[in-house]
């Protein structure tokens, strides 16, 4: 999931799941079989990190950022980008963009390779919102949001659910997502750091 995705990335198509909570010092995800969503899971994270909503930005939306963040991607591409206007909820025009992309996740036994299409629409430095448009992973949508954290830095929030279409017990899926989407967020930190020096 563009973050997209699992973007997650996919910004976390496929991010280890678990039915419950897993706590780090300064982040949280949490992942478990979805009550909306027949024979899906639901996760969801959020995190601190000490640096401006820009810079926040730049590491979620972009591909080569993705790469260095997302357990398993190996392939990410945009394919076609484009500007939408939307009337919010007070009736005001507001200029959305929005991005097509491709990515390819590659895990261990007894996962395949997978291969998605991701659309993100961008409310830029606040929220993304993704959702899968082809590809292997059936009905994955979610977001992403940023707000300023109250001791400066930036909030971060994930949020997604999908159905793997995998010939995969949705056990074993939610247990290997439960394990990746804590390093999703702990590689999200390291390489935020990095960013800022």
């Amino acid at each position: 999931m563009t973050p997209m995705f699992r973007s997650a990335a996919l910004a976390l198509c496929l991010a280890s799941m678990a039915p419950h909570a897993n706590a780090a010092p300064d982040f949280l995800t949490h992942v478990e079989n979805s009550e909306t969503l027949k024979g899906g899971i639901d996760l969801s994270g959020e995190i601190h990190l000490d640096a401006d909503a820009e810079t926040v930005w730049r590491i979620l939306t972009l591909c080569d950022m993705q790469l260095r963040y997302v357990p398993g991607l190996t392939e990410c591409e945009v394919l076609r980008t484009g500007r939408e206007t939307i009337l919010d909820d007070m009736g005001q025009s507001v200029v959305r963009v929005w991005d097509e992309r491709k990515q390819t996740l590659d895990y261990a036994f007894p996962f395949p390779t997978l291969r998605t299409e991701l659309r993100a629409v961008y409310t830029p430095g606040e929220r993304i919102d993704f959702a899968a448009s082809g590809g292997d992973v059936r009905d994955l949508k979610g977001h992403w949001s940023l707000e300023p954290h109250p001791q400066g830095g930036t909030q971060v929030r994930y949020r997604a659910s999908f159905r793997s279409g995998l010939p995969v017990p949705r056990s074993l899926v939610r247990r290997s997502t439960a394990k990746d989407l804590p390093k999703l967020f702990e590689r999200l930190r390291a390489v935020t750091r990095e960013t800022v020096g």
